[in-house]
Order: structure tokens, then sequence, then C-alpha cells
């Protein structure tokens, strides 16, 4: 059985899988957006934006993954432009600045650093502890974790991964001894199967 753990449910999703998201959201109260270009790099900066969109719907957008570019133009953003990852989005190169920035509570890539770049966190996740813990029992053949946060605490549990296949983000710190067999993957690239 293959087990996923990111936030979003992933689509089309093999019989033999299962979603399992170990991390969840929640907003955080935020300042709203002035008029301007629009950067965010996870959907859920813009699931857990508190206030209305209108004043951002022609504005124009910059984001991570085709999911959240088809999100925000189904929510009737008119300008967004997708990019594969937050390293492909260079701010002072492309002169996107100034912009807001929304965002979560963890982050790959600090925009906040990049002069005329205004940062707003929306929300902040933490682990799921009742779906980290059902994860053992449902002992997966193969796990695919999108968070540190989320494999530094399966790592702790009392439970052999021996069995297991681990697929992990880059920025996950994995202890390669107690998998199976470990893979790094790129979460920007469509891997359900």
């Amino acid at each position: 059985m293959r087990v996923y753990t990111q936030i979003n449910e992933p689509e089309n999703l093999a019989l033999d899988s299962v979603w399992l998201p170990c991390l969840q959201t929640c907003t955080v109260d935020h300042p709203p957006a002035v008029k301007q270009t629009v950067l965010l790099t996870h959907v859920e900066a813009i699931n857990h934006y508190q206030h209305s969109l209108n004043d951002l719907l022609e504005e124009k957008i910059h984001c991570v993954g085709a999911r959240t570019y088809d999100h925000l133009k189904a929510k009737g953003f008119a300008h967004v432009q997708w990019y594969t990852s937050a390293e492909d989005i260079r701010v002072i190169q492309k002169n996107l600045a100034p912009l807001t920035w929304l965002r979560g509570d963890s982050i790959t890539r600090n925009f906040g650093a990049i002069a005329g770049v205004t940062t707003i966190q929306t929300y902040s996740s933490q682990l799921h502890i009742p779906n980290c813990n059902r994860v053992v029992t449902m002992k997966p053949t193969e796990l695919w974790v999108y968070s540190d946060r989320v494999l530094q605490h399966l790592q702790t549990l009392q439970y052999d991964w021996s069995h297991t296949v681990l697929k992990h983000t880059r920025s996950c710190t994995v202890n390669e001894a107690q998998w199976h067999h470990t893979e790094q993957f790129d979460p920007s690239i469509q891997y359900i199967n």
C-alpha cells in the first residue's frame, strides 16, 4: 500500500493508495494585502486569506505549481503566472517587486529578505498526530513524505520501517538506516499513479 501524507489531496490515486494528511493548517490573523503583485508559494496561503479577494483579482499573481494555478483561475484571478518551484522565481532579475508574498509558517525559500517584498503570513501548520500515528497501522510498502516535520515525527515512532520505501522531498532529513530504500522526489512533478 502507498500512503501520501501531503496537506492537499492528490488527484488520481491508485486503488492501493491512501491519502492521509499528516499536517493540518489553520488561519492566523493577518492584514489585507495592498493592491499589487502577489506571490504564493503554497495554495494554503490563499485558502486561509481572511479578506476579500476582489481587490486582488486583477493583480498579477505568481504562484508555485500547476494545481495552485488552476485553483487561482477557478477563484477568478485574471493574471496568473505559475512556476515549477520556488527556486524558479527570480524576483530581482524579473523585476517582480514590489509584491506581497502570502505564505505560511514553514518556508523553503525566504522571499521576505528581498527588497520590495511585503510578507503576510496567512496560516500556520502543525502535525496531525492522529494521522501520523495511523500511518504506522497501515504498514505502508511505500510512503510519500512532503515535510521534514512529518518525517522527523515518523522516524521517532516505535515502528520498523525497514520494509517501507520512503519517497521524500529535498527538505527532508532522512535517517537512511531506518528505511528499506529512500528516493528523493520533486513535489512539483505529478507522481501519483
